[in-house]
């Protein structure tokens, strides 16, 4: 039980290495913040939302456990989690050293639904219909930021105005990064019985969020807010409001859907409303870093648990 503790942090603090660092992406690409104070209130504001809705509005969270059916054995149960927190490490490692913003959430969900293939268990296919929506969703919510650019154009020039805006959004992104990824986590953990206490969950999980954000958010940082396009102050403001209204709306409606997908697109849509330079290849390998993170956490999943025997007794 020890060892799936020690996994489930690692998964969450990696989560929160690649993918909350995109909330504070807009305000340190702009120089609004610098990183340290960035990443340090990103991590206060999504332990207050994944403590908030995994509590008192777990609707992400009934939609995960709704995924996959397990066996009701115990060990079973053990080893799902063991293997499901395994991939998620895997995949996130690989995708934290390629500085790519992957979705840790829907590598989870990948990696659950590939151990319940592997183990007996069933896979719903409404709940992964929902998912499926959700990844569209992502695209379309997105697209809120081009109206933002013309709602908050009057303000184009009002820096200490904008600036201030940056920073609530930056707290509204990281706020619902905790209760849409936070929700996915604890309810993981609960779902395996990791713990019998949801309260021990959700702390233990945003702890290890806060502290990934805080040490290796900066890679994240400069591949969305300088390599892909150049960021300044104005494309920021609205790219975050445009995905802190989306993540909002599917968030409460129970959608899991990843906060960097929503991200990535709001800044692709701002970028490209103000005629801003947007390196494709940059914006092609995240694209496809989304693409492949379902096959291969649910291939790998599959494929740890059918070897799980042999791995244990070469540790």
């Amino acid at each position: 039980m020890v060892f799936l503790l020690v996994m489930f942090t690692a998964a969450a603090f990696l989560n929160g290495a690649t993918d909350a660092a995109n909330s504070v992406t807009g305000a340190v690409s702009s120089g609004v913040m610098r990183p340290l104070p960035a990443c340090a209130l990103a991590a206060a504001a999504q332990t207050a939302g994944g403590a908030v809705f995994s509590m008192a509005f777990p609707a992400v969270t009934d939609s995960v456990s709704r995924l996959a059916a397990l066996p009701e054995n115990g060990d079973v149960r053990l080893r799902v989690c063991a293997v499901t927190l395994l991939t998620v490490a895997l995949w996130a490692s690989a995708a934290w050293a390629a500085g790519l913003p992957t979705s840790e959430s829907h590598g989870l969900m990948a990696a659950l639904s590939g151990c319940a293939a592997a183990s007996g268990g069933s896979i719903d296919k409404h709940s992964w219909l929902v998912v499926a929506l959700g990844l569209v969703l992502s695209v379309a919510g997105g697209a809120l930021a081009l109206p933002a650019l013309r709602l908050f154009s009057p303000a184009g020039k009002n820096i200490r105005l904008q600036s201030r805006f940056c920073i609530g959004c930056l707290c509204a992104s990281a706020f619902l990064h905790g209760a849409q990824d936070g929700q996915k986590f604890v309810s993981l953990a609960v779902m395996c019985n990791i713990t019998d206490s949801r309260f021990f969950a959700v702390a233990v999980c945003a702890a290890a969020m806060a502290a990934g954000t805080l040490c290796g958010g900066g890679r994240i940082v400069r591949k969305m807010g300088r390599e892909m396009t150049d960021t300044d102050l104005y494309t920021s403001c609205c790219a975050d409001a445009g995905s802190a209204a989306a993540l909002s709306v599917l968030t409460v409606f129970g959608v899991p859907v990843s906060t960097t997908h929503v991200r990535m697109s709001a800044l692709t849509f701002a970028a490209a409303g103000k005629g801003k330079r947007i390196d494709r290849k940059v914006l092609l390998s995240l694209a496809a870093a989304w693409v492949t993170t379902f096959p291969v956490s649910f291939f790998l999943a599959k494929y740890l648990w059918i070897g799980w025997d042999f791995i244990v007794n070469c540790a």
